[in-house]
């Protein structure tokens, strides 16, 4: 015989959650099951929302009553708030059991902590997505629109004024002169972790002329609704939250996703935060099993089931297993009609239960712990939530209760919202639903900041986190079958840079935490929306999000089970990244008035390859580049054509040159540009006409800087005989130690594009030498290399790149060394050595004596022979000497011990 769902299973006007929260009642009728154990424990009270004796309902209006929201009231209910037929209230924990009595509730549950996707400061996100470039190609900076913010709180935790102080936010005393305080319509009524002002934090690196409002969205699923109301109402342009109610309908548009579309349609952009569940759902058509009877592990009889089977093949499968430890947070929804919807919606038509096991068997149901509701008629949605600490088995089933004349769902689907432990049918699916699966909402995925093109990486990457779409909507807003797949999330943006108190940890070591999560890209994405407001003020809500798509930058999908996308969508869609990362001065572009340059590059002038970014900051080392240089353009049309484009170079070289045809060039196709090393200013500017007439659009500007790195790197020795290193040049070369008896000096240049090299030693010995093939040696190779007299020495050498030209030598790298000869120490003779180097220099001269005397003097005389300077040497010694004064010309230095003229050293001051 069967029974009905109503005479074992919670029943009546009140949830599941609500009833554990009556006193003196147990959560089931009958009190022989089994409690939660130690082992594995339920999750449900963590999310509650309980606050001083006040617990959050949502509840839901008898067709035709209009007397809840009073009703409740006059229950001590407070926060009370209306949307449709839905009514949400924080009601006195110790008044629950009197909800029974209502007339004009059919229905109320207790409304969940909803889930925030979250995983003197700019975000980098501003840079990756190109927001920058954004507003200084077109002069915007959101001034003049209003953007709202709907998360959990905004100042609560009381640190909105530091930010305004720093300059992360707006109000007064901001530094930055944006001085509209932020408007916070209504705030979270608890604790809350200030999201919202992270979000906001986000916007204004953004677009920092916007004025920017908050609404809580928390309090209950009414209270969000109204939240989105309150703020197109308050005039926002744009709204963004970041916020999912678990229980929000997956097949059917449920409130918040209506008030979504009703702001939409009145003109307003709405952005919502994909989620951060990945792919962690499982779905399937609905695969019925004969009746079975399950029964709790105390022994007590739950009920006859029609179960779901598991496997998809032949095989029959109704145990699902997951592994502990960790935490299993599902909410299971199938394909009925909600009372969540409408007032006049059927509810659902199935009833079924989301079951544990501890075996894989139907007598050991932990139904105390199961999600075991009675639904029929209400919402086809069942929560089960356990966590265990240690290693363990259990198993999950879904089963439709037999009740006579009740049909099977045609599709089941539950997300999980904590760890991925369960592991056998395990497929990935999509778990984006409920209002950011609204038609009037743009969803929005997750992709970290470093993982761009601006950060190096040419191709985007999805973050591991970020949810994806592709949930069909079975029923419309009155329960009438339909077929509704939704092309989401619509685009990916950057998340995760720093923000001045909101995040996790310090990804950079910056000082500052990160803002992971899609609660992070959303408000990108919406701030963008703001710039391209401001430039177009007329702009629709489907112009904005058309732009932002048909630019956006492909990515590609990264679960395998990804939904494939209908024939109808474009070929860069797909569930899991949208059309691709958001490019904010593409999307800006694509509906501006006038043509823009978007961006211009550094490529080679025969090629065109790409070799660096022509961007504010830019660096171009000519001792990485290879050969001639060109810059090219990269414009787009907007609401009017791109004709040409007239680049003009400023700085070390001035040129100009207009260029009517792509790739639009800073030079002559044919004109190999090799900039002089010094700071520029490249300015591109569009226009309609085809010679640079006609109007001016969005010109590009980018102050760069050219410089060459290239130098010697090091010295060796050279076996003058056969060309050979002997090793690297030391501070002293003792010859009497060298393998040879002779030996040449090698230069090691670095360089991609090497010229010549030019080596000059002074010293004992003087040499001079320009070499413009490898090996680079101080004495050519078809020159017989003098023999080395023992003193000191020093070398100078410069490195030219790309051209002979002075322009375009690299740093002078100079070195000093000394020649010794064990075998005979000094000169030989029982008398110092003398060395005068650089002998030719600037006045700034070097001496080194190599021996003791303490008779020594240096004078050195002009060409005519009149003494200049004299000084007393002190042996064994090396002294630093300027000859300021005098003029440019040859003079000679002469070395006397004992009044003897031992030494004569020609040099030359220029």
């Amino acid at each position: 015989m069967k029974v009905s769902a109503q005479s074992i299973k919670p029943s009546g006007k009140i949830g599941s959650f609500l009833s554990q929260k009556i006193a003196a009642k147990t959560p089931l009728k009958n009190a022989n099951l089994r409690s939660a154990g130690p082992m594995i424990q339920a999750v449900f009270d963590d999310y509650i929302q309980e606050v001083d004796g006040y617990i959050v309902i949502d509840a839901y209006q008898t067709q035709g009553s209009s007397d809840l929201k009073k009703d409740l009231e006059a229950l001590g209910a407070i926060h009370v708030q209306q949307f449709a037929h839905v009514v949400s209230a924080a009601i006195p924990v110790d008044r629950i059991a009197e909800l029974e009595g209502l007339q004009s509730l059919r229905f109320a549950k207790a409304s969940l902590m909803p889930q925030t996707n979250v995983g003197a400061v700019t975000s980098q996100g501003d840079v990756a997505q190109l927001s920058d470039e954004a507003r200084a190609i077109f002069g915007v900076d959101g001034t003049g629109v209003k953007v709202g913010i709907l998360s959990d709180s905004y100042n609560t935790l009381g640190g909105a004024a530091a930010g305004v102080t720093s300059g992360d936010l707006p109000g007064t005393g901001n530094p930055l002169g944006y001085t509209t305080p932020v408007e916070v319509i209504e705030e979270y009524f608890d604790l809350g972790t200030d999201e919202g002002r992270g979000m906001a934090e986000i916007v204004h690196d953004v677009a920092p002329g916007a004025t920017l409002a908050f609404n809580t969205a928390f309090g209950g699923q009414a209270g969000f609704a109204n939240g989105i109301i309150n703020l197109a109402n308050a005039g926002c342009d744009v709204i963004v939250d970041d916020v999912i109610y678990y229980g929000e309908p997956m097949f059917q548009d449920g409130i918040i996703a209506q008030a979504v579309d009703i702001v939409n349609a009145a003109g307003v952009s709405y952005f919502s935060s994909a989620g951060n569940q990945l792919d962690k759902s499982y779905e399937s058509e609905f695969r019925p099993t004969e009746p079975l009877e399950a029964f709790d592990i105390s022994g007590f009889k739950m009920g006859e089931y029609i179960f779901h089977d598991f496997d998809p093949g032949e095989g029959v499968e109704i145990f699902q297993e997951i592994t502990f430890p960790g935490t299993f947070l599902s909410f299971l929804q199938w394909t009925s009609p909600s009372i969540a919807v409408c007032p006049d919606c059927p509810g659902a038509d199935a009833d079924l239960d989301f079951i544990l096991f501890l075996e894989k068997d139907l007598t050991s149901a932990y139904a105390q712990l199961s999600g075991w509701s009675d639904n029929l008629g209400l919402e086809p949605v069942e929560f089960l939530g356990v966590q265990a600490p240690t290693n363990m088995k259990a198993y999950i089933a879904i089963g439709k209760f037999n009740i006579p004349g009740t049909p099977n769902p045609e599709f089941i689907k539950y997300v999980n919202y904590r760890d991925n432990i369960v592991t056998t049918f395990n497929e990935p699916s999509a778990t984006s639903y409920g209002h950011a699966n609204a038609t009037g909402a743009v969803s929005v995925g997750a992709v970290r900041y470093d993982r761009t093109p601006e950060f190096g990486v040419d191709k985007p990457l999805r973050e591991v986190f970020s949810s994806s779409g592709g949930i069909d909507i079975y029923f419309d807003k009155q329960g009438n079958p339909i077929r509704d797949l939704r092309l989401k999330p619509e685009i990916s943006a950057v998340q995760g840079g720093s923000n001045s108190f909101f995040g996790g940890f310090d990804y950079e070591g910056d000082g500052f935490p990160n803002f992971f999560g899609t609660s992070s890209s959303a408000p990108h994405a919406a701030a963008v929306a703001a710039l391209m407001k401001q430039l177009r003020p007329d702009i629709l809500p489907d112009e904005i999000i058309s732009a932002m798509t048909s630019t956006a930058l492909d990515m590609d999908p990264t679960n395998p089970n990804t939904r494939t996308p209908p024939a109808y969508a474009d070929e860069k869609f797909d569930f899991d990244t949208g059309h691709g990362l958001l490019l904010a001065s593409h999307a800006l572009g694509a509906v501006a008035p006038k043509p823009s340059i978007l961006s211009m590059d550094l490529v080679e002038a025969r090629s065109f390859g790409k070799l660096e970014k022509m961007e504010d900051g830019a660096i171009i080392d000519l001792a990485a580049i290879q050969g001639p240089l060109n810059i090219v353009a990269h414009g787009v049309d907007g609401l009017s054509t791109l004709a040409s484009v007239e680049t003009k170079t400023k700085g070390a070289m001035i040129r100009s040159y207009k260029d009517f045809k792509v790739p639009y060039t800073a030079f002559p196709s044919l004109y190999s540009w090799i900039p002089y090393p010094g700071k520029y200013k490249i300015k591109a500017i569009p226009h309609t006409g085809r010679f640079a007439n006609g109007e001016k659009g969005y010109k590009n500007i980018a102050n760069i800087e050219v410089i060459n790195t290239a130098k010697v790197e090091g010295y060796y020795l050279v076996d003058a005989n056969t060309g050979l290193d002997i090793g690297p040049l030391t501070e002293v070369v003792d010859l009497a130690t060298l393998p040879v008896d002779n030996f040449n000096i090698r230069a090691e240049a670095s360089g991609e594009a090497i010229e010549m090299v030019r080596m000059q030693m002074s010293g004992k010995r003087y040499a001079y030498q320009i070499d413009r093939e490898e090996p680079y040696l101080l004495y050519s190779a078809n020159r017989s290399v003098r023999n080395w007299l023992p003193g000191t020495y020093n070398i100078e050498a410069t490195v030219n790149v790309l051209s002979i030209s002075s322009r375009y030598k690299g740093e002078m790298v100079s070195v000093s060394f000394e020649v010794i000869d064990s075998r005979i120490g000094g000169a030989g003779d029982g008398k110092p050595n003398v060395t005068l180097y650089p002998t030719i220099s600037d006045g700034n001269i070097v001496i080194s004596v190599n021996g003791e005397h303490d008779q020594l003097m240096l004078s050195i005389y002009d060409f005519f022979g009149s003494q200049v300077y004299t000084v007393e040497l002190e042996g064994n010694s090396k002294s630093n000497h300027q000859l300021k004064g005098l003029k440019s010309g040859i003079y000679i230095a002469k070395v006397f011990i004992e009044d003897e003229n031992m030494e004569t050293i020609r040099f030359i001051i220029r």
